[in-house]
């Protein structure tokens, strides 16, 4: 069903559930999707919440590894054998980490491509991921289901 509401020269249109405008001047219609319009927004929001938890937190790796030192996994395993509440939450890091890795060389297809990119992304944890998933959403010109499935699946 379609809906009309008409403000002069603008014109509101709901049909199969998504809003648009148009307006008319000299002959020439001019059409927003406010759909498409509101997905852009958010993929902006998206990109710049990327782009701030990679910053962020290069900024306190850099402070951290230069005031305690750059050996982290002996910590990090010594912390999961102690079967402490820090233990227990880098046993969840893990993981999110192996879903990260996983989830990576799948999109790729298991190639020897999308192998490495999931070796990096476990290694590399979301510093890697924010780089990535932000080059990603560009080459997918947005389109979450294709920064998330990738192109052949999408």
């Amino acid at each position: 069903q379609r809906t009309n509401i008409q403000f002069g020269t603008i014109e509101f249109a709901r049909d199969t559930g998504y809003w648009f405008a148009s307006r008319r001047a000299a002959g020439k219609v001019d059409t927003v999707n406010f759909h498409t319009l509101y997905k852009g927004v958010v993929m902006l929001a998206f990109r710049v919440l990327l782009v701030v938890i990679f910053f962020s937190l290069s900024a306190y790796t850099l402070v951290v590894g230069s005031n305690h030192g750059w050996d982290y996994l002996a910590l990090f395993f010594q912390d999961v054998m102690a079967m402490t509440w820090q233990g227990q939450f880098n046993s969840d890091f893990i993981g999110f980490l192996t879903l990260t890795g996983v989830w990576l060389a799948w999109r790729h297809h298991f190639s020897p491509a999308g192998l490495l990119l999931g070796v990096c992304g476990f290694f590399g944890g979301v510093l890697f991921l924010c780089g990535y998933l932000l080059v990603a959403s560009y080459q997918a010109e947005g389109d979450i289901n294709v920064l998330l499935l990738g192109k052949q699946r999408a």
